[in-house]
């Protein structure tokens, strides 16, 4: 299983914007093969700019296929056309460790 989560603060003027955006390409995820769950999350308290994402992928090959390419953590698909709205991003994947 592969864990990506995508950590964001956009500028606080657009986060309704950014946050709709997501949330289209939230629900437009959750219908590709391969993936097991994705969330979007709102920072709790007086920081309403800055937004987690969490997915779960069974393997790498459908989130390839999902992102476009294997250019995972330059590209910010969520965001798209609205790059300049940004002030922080970053994106890790993680590979689920099973027992020995």
């Amino acid at each position: 299983m592969i864990v990506r989560i995508l950590r964001t603060r956009v500028r606080k003027e657009r986060a309704h914007q950014v946050r709709e955006r997501a949330l289209a390409k939230l629900e437009a995820a959750r219908r590709v093969d391969g993936l097991l769950d994705a969330r979007l999350m709102a920072q709790a308290g007086p920081v309403d700019h800055a937004f987690v994402f969490i997915s779960r992928w069974v393997s790498m090959d459908p989130l390839y296929g999902w992102a476009g390419g294997k250019d995972l953590l330059a590209r910010p698909i969520y965001f798209a056309g609205l790059e300049d709205f940004l002030l922080e991003f970053d994106i890790q994947h993680y590979l689920e460790i099973e027992p020995a």
